[in-house]
């Protein structure tokens, strides 16, 4: 036990570290070590070959659940396949193996197959978008299908700033836009919008983007 609280202080002493350096500093062996560092609850690094370690309590992720100390990567879900299907859940149109490299700092080009044989994650080829064979897509039906309307959906001209303010008589459909984006608060006033009408709802992008604009919610862009 003494030990083991030892190691949690020098990984948070040095805020990441690799086994090596749990090994010298205490002269263990490397399974002493790895069974330390399951006990201790540590994160490893999704990209750098695994080799770095941290304590996810002592870390502040961003908004889309990643860390990055220089380039070593950390996705507070668990390791490079959960990180991969997160971002592609997230995303309002699909990601494709170059965005997401991007995104990631490491290639994905191996466990993207693998996240689309396993049913975790849809695929449909890439069109308009340099770099990549395929464009990858939420597993669940209904969220897969608005990326896949907002992929494959012609750009919109651009249109004047619209109007803010909602009469009493739109209320139900105001309704229907928050509660679409309360279920799937990654979607942008377009997917909302897009979900809506598969659904039968006579609700336009531009009503759904003054929505979001009279809530303040516009950093979901069209």
């Amino acid at each position: 036990m003494r030990q083991k609280k030892k190691v949690t202080s020098f990984i948070r002493k040095k805020g990441m570290c690799q086994a090596s350096d749990i090994m010298q500093e205490f002269s263990l062996s490397k399974s002493s070590v790895i069974k330390y560092l399951k006990e201790v609850g540590v994160l490893t690094s999704f990209n750098s070959k695994g080799q770095y370690y941290v304590l996810p309590e002592q870390h502040q992720f961003n908004e889309v659940g990643l860390l990055f100390i220089g380039d070593v990567g950390f996705y507070e879900g668990g390791n490079l396949l959960a990180a991969i299907s997160h971002l592609v859940e997230q995303s309002p149109q699909g990601l494709g193996a170059r965005e997401l490299d991007r995104a990631l700092k490491t290639t994905t080009h191996s466990q993207l197959p693998i996240l689309f044989k396993t049913g975790r994650l849809q695929r449909e080829a890439a069109i308009n978008r340099a770099g990549n064979a395929y464009i990858y897509f939420s597993a669940d039906p209904e969220k897969s299908q608005v990326q896949r309307d907002a992929y494959f959906s012609p750009p919109e001209p651009p249109e004047e700033e619209p109007e803010v303010e909602l009469k009493s008589d739109e209320l139900p459909d105001v309704i229907e836009i928050l509660l679409t984006l309360l279920a799937h608060p990654e979607f942008s006033a377009k997917s909302v919008a897009l979900s809506l009408q598969r659904r039968g709802q006579d609700i336009s992008s531009g009503f759904t983007r003054r929505v979001f604009q009279e809530y303040g919610l516009l950093k979901k862009k069209l």
